[in-house]
């Protein structure tokens, strides 16, 4: 969010921001999407182009969806995907590990930008 607010404010943003900017003249709709939710549940979520795989930290379960073909996320399709469901998990986890390591050390976000990450 911060880059498309500074985008309308007609301000660069600042390299620490993570995110994209949502006018941007040239998104790539291939890149990956990454998502955090910590409320009732845990959950960290990829989408990339039409998938999106949701990962439940307390379950220990992800769950793949077609979000061109099922936007309301009703029919899981990992069993049907593996292969993708591995690839995606893969991202996922290397984003979410490359996070935790960067907030759990304190000083270092007091020199150093978030980790981005180029698909």
């Amino acid at each position: 969010i911060p880059p498309t607010v500074f985008h309308l404010l007609n301000i660069p943003a600042h390299p620490s921001f993570q995110g994209l900017n949502l006018f941007d003249p040239e998104p790539r709709p291939d890149r990956a999407a990454y998502s955090v939710v910590q409320s009732y549940v845990h959950q960290y979520a990829i989408i990339q182009g039409p998938w999106k795989l949701i990962f439940d930290a307390g379950e220990w379960e992800s769950s793949l969806y077609d979000l061109q073909m099922d936007p309301e996320e009703r029919t899981d399709l990992k069993n049907r995907e593996p292969d993708l469901v591995n690839k995606l998990s893969c991202k996922l986890a290397f984003w979410r590990f490359q996070q935790l390591d960067y907030y759990a050390q304190s000083g270092r976000y007091l020199k150093y930008y978030p980790p981005q990450f180029e698909d």
